[in-house]
């Protein structure tokens, strides 16, 4: 049987034995070390995070993170990977859902970057080779890369099971204020590694931001780009994120972008996911990218304060008092201050503030 054993089940038998033996494998003869491997995997296997079956096939028994590790960034061969599904198409690359066979049908998703954007494939790529060290679970991990045939480049990401706080929003309303703090604190602390690993997000957003199982994980490193030896990132003439969440910076020039810029569209978004309303919906102006711009940029207006809002105070009766719900607008508007000098100049601040007010509700 030693003769005929299968490489591949013979990977199997060893990933199994360095997970759970303390003795080395070799010391073993191999029909011993198969019985007891089996004897191991057969019991319940711990939950993981899964795609539906109908997506990726039937999952064996196999443990997937002997396979797919979190924190291990390097470069990949995906050619035996199945797609079973489009997931979306972005600006700068389509994403495809896949599984793979040789790992008992584990899912895993594929960003493969349209041709002539490699360099944000890169950006990307170097984003999470920084982030990998922190291994932080509030920020998507992504396995590896590989170039396809046609010479794009595609990364295997973690596969996200939930739904990001945009479609959340849009499918059932708002969640409910103490929920939303409790995510959106786990958002801060995604980001708050990104900038630890050298790079500003420049792009957070409620579409950016995933409610999973295991809580808030931040997603889309696809514009990040490095921050430099004095704090700052030099965009040029170039505007970075989304228009609806871009900081005031962003839209000025020389553009020289701090964390702050990040913590501003948290901000907003944090507003947006309290109030369940837009930006443009909340200020009652027309919703194109000159007047939204123009806000961002030019207005000396702040956001309105929560209390003002119907909704939310309809919903906050009886879960946090009017004061609770004004300390945690002066958190709101101290992240979103037009001017970087009156903003948070570090996520670790807006942790810290929320955390505390999330202590003083609690009943």
């Amino acid at each position: 049987m030693h003769a005929n054993f299968h490489p591949a089940l013979r990977r199997i038998v060893r990933l199994g034995l360095e997970r759970y033996s303390t003795r080395p494998p070799a010391a073993e003869p191999v029909d011993q070390m198969i019985a007891r491997v089996i004897a191991k995997i057969s019991c319940p296997p711990r939950p993981v995070e899964t795609t539906p079956p109908r997506l990726c096939g039937i999952f064996t028994h196999y443990r997937p993170s002997d396979f797919y590790s979190r924190g291990r960034f390097r470069e990949m061969d995906i050619a035996h990977l199945v797609r079973t599904g489009k997931l979306g198409r972005g600006g700068s690359a389509n994403v495809y859902l896949a599984c793979d066979p040789q790992a008992g049908n584990f899912p895993v998703v594929l960003k493969t970057y349209h041709t002539g954007l490699l360099r944000y494939a890169k950006l990307e790529g170097r984003a999470f080779e920084r982030l990998v060290a922190y291994d932080c679970p509030n920020v998507v991990d992504v396995y590896g890369y590989s170039i396809d045939p046609s010479g794009r480049v595609v990364l295997v990401m973690e596969y996200l099971v939930g739904e990001n706080l945009e479609q959340r929003i849009a499918r059932s309303g708002p969640l409910t204020i103490l929920e939303t703090v409790d995510r959106f604190i786990e958002f801060a602390m995604g980001l708050d590694q990104v900038h630890r690993a050298g790079l500003l997000h420049l792009d957070p957003k409620p579409a950016n931001f995933f409610l999973t199982r295991r809580g808030g994980v931040v997603t889309d490193l696809s514009i990040a780009r490095a921050i430099n030896s004095q704090g700052v990132v030099h965009t040029g003439t170039s505007v970075y994120g989304t228009t609806y969440y871009t900081s005031p910076e962003m839209w000025r020039s020389p553009q020289e972008i701090t964390r702050a810029a990040d913590i501003y569209s948290w901000g907003h978004s944090l507003s947006e996911a309290l109030t369940g309303k837009s930006l443009v919906e909340r200020l009652g102006i027309p919703d194109n990218l000159w007047e939204v711009s123009s806000w961002h940029a030019h207005s000396p207006a702040s956001l309105p304060a929560l209390g003002t809002d119907p909704g939310l105070l309809t919903r906050s009766t009886g879960i946090v008092s009017s004061q609770e719900l004004h300390l945690l607008d002066e958190i709101v508007q101290k992240a979103t201050a037009r001017s970087v000098r009156d903003r948070y100049q570090d996520f670790s601040q807006v942790i810290a503030d929320l955390k505390q007010w999330r202590a003083s509700v609690t009943r």
